[in-house]
């Protein structure tokens, strides 16, 4: 994506990603009294899980009930300790509908992602995470602040696009998307599927590598 490199520079060629889309074929396992929330990627600050953890003791009172599984593991010293901070948090506010499921194999995922309904993405990194286009290439809908994910999300449902980081505008964003049913997350998978296949889709990708590559 052009956010993923910033410098302007002749011989640059926006790809796009390739997402093989095979992959994310299994059926979505009926929804639940619960909605099932779902972060995945390292466990760093950049990730922003904080934000969601500090959403969840809201989310009751404002008639969502949830369950959120946190996938991905700590990698670095600091990791470490962000990772002892966000289990210290869940404990403190007595989290229980929270789970920590570690890192997992990435043959994993598309099951995992089945078997959600919400991705939630404060990632800061800048760059197009591709959790997030795997989770709609799933059929799940993400909420994102990453300034490379908004705009692609605003076309499919403004509430899916969160200006910032902050867990005030997170937790309007889940009631929102709450509030629109099954059928309306159901509607919002789709689109966002469809966009995967059109712009990030492996063919696609392998087909503007050639193109590059024979027109040097």
């Amino acid at each position: 994506t052009p956010e993923g490199f910033r410098l302007n520079r002749s011989h640059l060629h926006v790809t796009g990603h390739g997402i093989n889309l095979s992959n994310f074929t299994a059926s979505r396992q009926p929804a639940t009294e619960f909605l099932r929330l779902v972060s995945i990627g390292r466990i760093s600050r950049s990730k922003g899980i904080q934000v969601i953890l500090e959403t969840l003791p809201d989310l009751p009172k404002n008639g969502v009930p949830y369950q959120l599984l946190v996938i991905g593991a700590p990698l670095t010293r600091d990791d470490e300790r962000y990772a002892k901070e966000l289990h210290a948090y869940v404990e403190a506010h007595n989290l229980t509908s929270v789970t920590f499921m570690g890192a997992r194999p990435a043959a994993e995922i598309p099951l995992l992602l089945s078997r959600s309904d919400v991705v939630l993405h404060p990632s800061t990194t800048g760059s197009l995470d591709k959790v997030v286009l795997e989770a709609m290439a799933a059929g799940c809908v993400v909420i994102s602040s990453n300034d490379s994910a908004r705009p692609i999300l605003a076309k499919i449902n403004a509430h899916c696009a969160v200006e910032e980081p902050r867990a005030d505008l997170f937790l309007r964003a889940i009631k929102n998307i709450y509030s629109l049913g099954r059928d309306g997350r159901q509607d919002i998978g789709e689109k966002g599927r469809a966009i995967v296949a059109a712009e990030h889709a492996l063919p696609q990708l392998i087909e503007r590598l050639v193109c590059i590559l024979k027109n040097k």
